[in-house]
Order: structure tokens, then sequence, then C-alpha cells
């Protein structure tokens, strides 16, 4: 009578409605493994449901069956181990179920609360939390994105949940692409599983060292550190960035500073905190978690850390999780009715909870690692977020809020097999489900900010150290909170000028403005100068970047009176008339080096010569008549600069030269060379063009530069050529054709 009355789950009552609904098959048809997992069932039918979360442990209980069934001698060992091998299948179940996750969720709630009998039986009528209209938003995001991510990363799961900060309750539960897809266990509520949740723990950390003197502007250097044992943690990228601020660190979920965080708040207090924040996972010794526990070395629920992240949206304020509002039984008693708690817990103080969303929310912040349009940005929208991905991309996590909202996604699969790189990343992977999620769940709702505290100050204080500013030092502006305002003043041994191309020594008078550099000289130590294998590091970056303890007493010997360069001009003479082209030269004298010489008319720059003899070619013609400047200035390779100038007086010159006479010509075969007179002019012959013609009568010029000297070789003289020559002077006028040669 009791095995064929007692409730199996899903419906069943007895053993042969048990084997029909989970394995098709009638009692007297089941194997010895499906029997022995039905046998595992009654003592609680929603826990260990087929179609539930717990398959692992339905799993073992069907394999202590099968083992007391051994001691007793039902079985023999051979039979137990083919029995705990057996891979089963369940029959399918459909049912017309909405955010069936969060169903099984509750149901396993009242059995807890109220047993299998009366759930089953009880006529229980519950009130819960979930708001349709976002739940039905959460799975359509997730059918969305899941094939993208599956084809892109090969993600074969994905999960969301959404609470309002504000009472705890849950407001949309998807523990995975599909509570069906049995391909893919997707019974299992991944809200409800354990994952190591990468940098998305980081939050809890900094949160915990703000409550000691530790702020958004503090300083922590980014440089690869020993933190002993061996570990030495790499950030995403490989980089190292020397100081950051926390709100870089955390912004751009940089490892080492978030390690060094974890090391000076202490790993006891962080797990504590963590409790307080209603993480329960962290249940094994602490020498099991040391300090990659910030980077996701600890297993979290989806669900408790975006619980979690509800104490940022709420001011620090932690509200149990809630799914359930009401409980009525068949005759309309309330059985249990949620109501809001009057006094919550103080997780944080209020300061340090914006703080932290004041990080989350600086898109700006952000931008140097994941770029300022971002699936973490939504606009018009003030919204906290943080990705997280685990080693070998096996996780991708994004969590975040606003005031009255929070929402936190995993992807990845749940056999916990790596997904394809990078595409695996919080960033690529959970972040556009998030995005998509939030925009479409807020929908028209006015934007809401974060409650800023009156206590929050913004304070000036030293840009390297964090700590109160000194004369001539970088600064940079911030939050604080009370207890956080740094009392010391940063370190320094003065401010010197140096001389930036000898590196080390000071600028004299003659040093060029742009090789000055104002240095302050200071002491630069690590979070902890008394471990050298933090110091180590900070020390040598400091030595590279120029922080020495003693400002120089040298002075740059290259900045010298006896290394200034002179220069004059030597062509054309000074208050000399000119035309046409010109030869402008000077002649230079430079100690340390000619870096270039330049020349310029009237104050404009007409041409640059970088090697001796240093001289341009200017045609003055593009000048008007009179009185004009010629000017050359020499620089030097260390900065130094002298001029020289000149008047010179522009005339139009418009004498033509002399006509080229006595062409001649002598001929090989299809090379011709010309021979002529030489032209004579007022201001100098520039050069002579050459022509040719096939009837004697149209000619073409045939040089495409003026010939210099009085000859020409035309090495593809057609038979029958005719030729003439004519000069042209330095202000561009020409001679009279010459005699005409040919046919030739």
């Amino acid at each position: 009578m009791y095995l064929n009355e007692i409730p199996y789950g899903s419906n069943a009552y007895g053993i042969e409605a048990a084997a029909n609904t989970f394995f098709n098959k009638k009692a007297k048809d089941l194997d010895l493994a499906q029997a022995a997992l039905l046998a595992a069932l009654p003592k609680a039918p929603t826990y260990y449901s087929p179609y539930g979360t717990h398959t692992d442990e339905l799993q073992a209980r069907k394999d202590y069956v099968l083992d007391r069934m051994q001691a007793l001698g039902f079985i023999t060992p051979e039979e137990a181990e083919a029995a705990k091998n057996e891979k089963l299948t369940f029959v399918p179940r459909r049912e017309s179920i909405q955010a069936p996750h969060f169903v099984m969720y509750v149901r396993e709630i009242l059995a807890d609360k109220y047993g299998e009998k009366m759930l089953e039986s009880g006529g229980l009528k519950v009130t819960t939390s979930l708001d349709l209209e976002k739940q039905k938003i959460a799975q359509e995001t997730i059918d969305k994105w899941g094939p993208i991510n599956l084809k892109k990363a090969n993600a074969k799961n994905a999960a969301l949940v959404a609470l309002d900060p504000k009472t705890g309750q849950i407001l949309a539960m998807v523990g995975s692409r599909d509570y069906f897809n049995t391909e893919i266990d997707g019974n299992v509520n991944v809200a409800l599983a354990k994952r190591q949740p990468g940098s998305s723990f980081k939050p809890i950390v900094y949160a915990t060292g703000f409550e000691k003197e530790w702020a958004p502007a503090s300083v922590l250097f980014d440089l690869k550190t020993d933190f002993g044992g061996g570990y030495s943690p790499d950030n995403y990228d490989g980089k190292t960035r020397g100081p950051v601020t926390i709100r870089t660190a955390l912004a751009n979920s940089l490892n080492i500073p978030a390690v060094k965080m974890l090391a000076l708040v202490g790993l006891d207090n962080v797990l504590a905190k963590a409790k307080e924040f209603g993480i329960t996972t962290f249940t094994r010794p602490k020498s099991d978690y040391g300090l990659s526990l910030v980077l996701g070395g600890g297993e979290v629920k989806l669900l408790e850390l975006a619980s979690a992240y509800g104490v940022f949206a709420n001011n620090g304020l932690k509200n149990d999780t809630v799914a359930i509002l009401k409980v009525e039984d068949q005759k309309g008693n309330i059985l249990e009715e949620w109501k809001p708690s009057k006094n919550k817990k103080e997780v944080i103080a209020k300061e340090i909870a914006y703080e932290i969303s004041s990080i989350l929310s600086d898109n700006a912040a952000r931008a140097a690692v994941f770029g300022t349009r971002s699936s973490l940005y939504i606009p018009g929208r003030t919204v906290a977020a943080k990705t997280g991905t685990t080693d070998a991309f096996r996780d991708a996590w994004t969590l975040g809020y606003t005031p009255s909202l929070v929402a936190g996604v995993w992807v990845g699969n749940n056999d916990n097999t790596s997904m394809s790189g990078s595409r695996g990343a919080g960033a690529m992977a959970a972040a556009p489900i998030f995005h998509d999620f939030m925009v479409k769940a807020l929908g028209n709702s006015p934007n809401e900010e974060f409650s800023r505290p009156d206590t929050i100050e913004e304070v000036v204080v030293d840009a390297l150290t964090g700590k109160l500013p000194i004369p001539g030092a970088p600064t940079r502006k911030d939050i604080f909170a009370p207890w956080q305002i740094p009392k010391e003043r940063a370190f320094s041994k003065g401010t010197v000028k140096i001389d930036k191309l000898c590196g080390d020594k000071l600028a004299t008078d003659q040093t060029p403005e742009e090789y000055i550099e104002e240095r302050v000289y200071r002491v630069v130590h690590s979070e902890m100068p008394d471990n050298p294998n933090w110091e180590a590091p900070v020390r040598a970056w400091a030595a590279a970047n120029g922080y020495t303890e003693s400002p120089p007493t040298e002075y740059c010997n290259l900045h010298m009176p006896s290394n200034q360069p002179t220069i004059s001009i030597t062509n054309p003479s000074n208050n000399t008339i000119v035309s046409g082209s010109i030869n402008i030269s000077a002649s230079v004298s430079a100690p340390t080096g000619v870096e270039r010489v330049e020349f310029y008319i009237d104050d404009i720059l007409a041409g640059t010569d970088i090697d001796a003899p240093y001289s341009i070619t200017y045609d003055t013609n593009n000048l008007s008549e009179g009185n004009h400047t010629i000017s050359a200035i020499i620089y030097d390779k260390v900065g130094f600069k002298a001029k020289s100038s000149i008047t010179v007086t522009v005339t139009r010159d418009k004498q033509s030269p002399t006509t080229p006479t006595n062409l001649t010509y002598s001929r090989s075969g299809s090379t011709v060379t010309l021979s002529w007179n030489a032209s004579t002019d007022n201001v100098g012959v520039a050069g002579y063009n050459i022509y040719r013609s096939s009837d004697g009568i149209n000619f073409s010029k045939i040089n495409t530069s003026l010939i210099a000297n009085t000859s020409y070789t035309d090495s593809t003289a057609p038979l029958n050529a005719y030729y003439m020559v004519i000069a042209v002077d330095t202000s561009g006028n020409k001679s009279a054709e010459s005699n005409k040669i040919g046919p030739i």
C-alpha cells in the first residue's frame, strides 16, 4: 500500500505512476539503476527531483541505495557497479509553466518548510515576488543571446536573475537557456549553482578596504609582485601600469592592485564581510582560499552575488532574498506573509556604498580597458556594473544595478568546459545580455542617481600617493568618507628645473624653455615598505621614472654660452639690388652640430637645408619691387638657435639676354650633338631651351629643365630634323631665336 501511494514528485503518486512519469515504463520493467533512483526519491521528492537542480545529489542517493542493496546481499558488487555507471535518461518534461526554475526554487522552499505532503495535497495558495514582465524580458534576452554565444564562444548555457534591492524580492530568474533541454542540463538552476565569480567579487574586497583608510583616490602600485609561495598574478592583458588609483584599478578590473587590496585588509576580514553580504558558499578552510579569492578563487551563487550587489544599490543596507510573499491554506488562512523589515542590517556604511557605485558607474574611469561605448554603458542611465571572467574562460559574469534594480548574468557551460578564448570573457559574453535586459526592464522609467550622503567630501590629493598635496606636484580630486581623508602630506625634497637633454642635471639660464622640466624629487615607497617583495618593484619603478631621493647639483654642460651657434648670410650681400632667381647661402658654426637651417623672406619660410653648404634658390619675381628682408636661422642639436638678416632691393628685369649664336651640330646615327656660343645678360643667364621641328616651321621644346652649358645631345633625333636654341635669364626673360639648322 505504501509503495503504491507515496509521492515521488511531479504529481506522481505510487511506484507505477513514478515509473511511467520518469521512464515511460511499467514498474515491473524497470532495470536496477532506474529502480534504485526511484527508491531514492520519496525521502525528498522536490529536492531530489530529476527535473530539479539537485541532480548530482539524486545520483549520489541512488548510488547509496545500490550500496545498501549490495551490503544486504540483494545484488552482487558487479551489478551494483554496472547500475552506478548506467546513464539514465528521463522522459522529457514539458509543461505549460512560466519561470520553471523559479517555480522549482519556490517548491523547494515550501517543501522544506511545510513538508512534501502539504505541498502536494494541501491546496496551498502561494503569492510570489516574480515580476512576469521582467521575467519575460529576461527569458527573451537569454533566448536572443544564447545562440550568439554558442556560435561565437562555444557557450552552451546562461542564467539571469533580477532583484529589487530596496526589498530583496526576486523579480526574475532564468536558471538556464532552456529548462527542458537535457543536453545542457537545462533543469539545473545555475542561478543557485556554485561557480567561480572571477573579478565580479572585487567590489566586496574593496568595500572592506574602504572601511579602513582606503578610498577611491588611494594609490596602489600595479607592478609585477611576488606575493609569496610563487603566487605572482598578472593583469588580464599582461601589462602593468605603475601607480593607479583604486577608482582606476576597480573600474578597469586590474588584478594586481586587487590582490594587494586583499592582502592589505586581510583574508579574515574579507571572508567575514562576504558573509555579511550574504555569501554562504565560503565554507572550506581559510587556507583553501588565499589571495586568489579576490580574483574569483571561491565559488559563489549568482543569486547570492546579485543580492550582495543589492547592498551597494541600497545604500549599504541588506535585505534578505525574498521569493514568497504570502502562503494561504485551502481555507484561506494565512500561513505566512512577507512584510518589509524595519530593522535592515547595515553591511557597509552608506558612504562606502556610494563610493563603490560611483566607481562602477564611472564610464570615463573604465574607458581605458572597456572603451566608452561598452555594453556596461547605457546612455541616459546611471548604471553601476562589473564583469568577471574565470581562468580558461570557464565562466563569464556581469552584475550591475540602479537604485531600484539589480541584475546578474552568468554565461558558460555546466560541465565547466572552457569557452572560446576572449569571446568568453564577461565583457563579451555576459555584458550584452545584462545591457539588453536593463534597457528593456528599466523601460521609460526616469533615471535614478545614486544617493550621495551629505558626509561625502571632495578632496584634492597628491596624484602619485593619494595623500595631501605638495607644492608643484600633480594633483587629482575625488570623493572621500570622513574617516578616509588623508592626514599625511606627500613627502618631497623640493622642486628643481632639470635639463631634459642631460636627463638628470640642472638646467642653466641658457637652456631653451622646451628642454626644461620641473621635477619634484620625492621618496616613493610601496604599500608595504617593510616587505621586500612589494618594495623592490616600486623602488625600481621610481628609479626608472625619475623619482630619486636627492635632487642633482651638477648643471648640464650642453647649454653653455660656448656652445651657442653662429650664422651669417654670405649671398646676396646686404643692401644689394637683386632680380629674378637668386641663390641665398649662409655660413654657420655649431659646436654641437647643425640640425637645420631655415631661410625666410619677410618672416615667411622660403626653404630649409639640412646639409652644408646651406643654401636655397629663390625667385624674386614672387616679390613686389622694393626692399625686402632675408633671414637665415640655424637650429643646432641641443635646441640653441641663431639668426642673421640682410636687406635687399628687388627690381624687375625686363632686358632679354643676347641671342645664342653659331648653332652647329654633329650626327652619329640617331644621336645629334648641338653646340652654340653663349648668351650674355645684365642679371645673368639661367640656361637654355632646345627646340626641335620636323618641318623647320613648328618647333617644340625637348628639354625638361634649363640647360646650364652650351651643348646638348639629342639621343633620339629623327631624320631630317631642324633645331634652334633660346636663352633664358634669371628673371625669366627669353632671348631671340638662334640660327636654325636642318634638315639633318
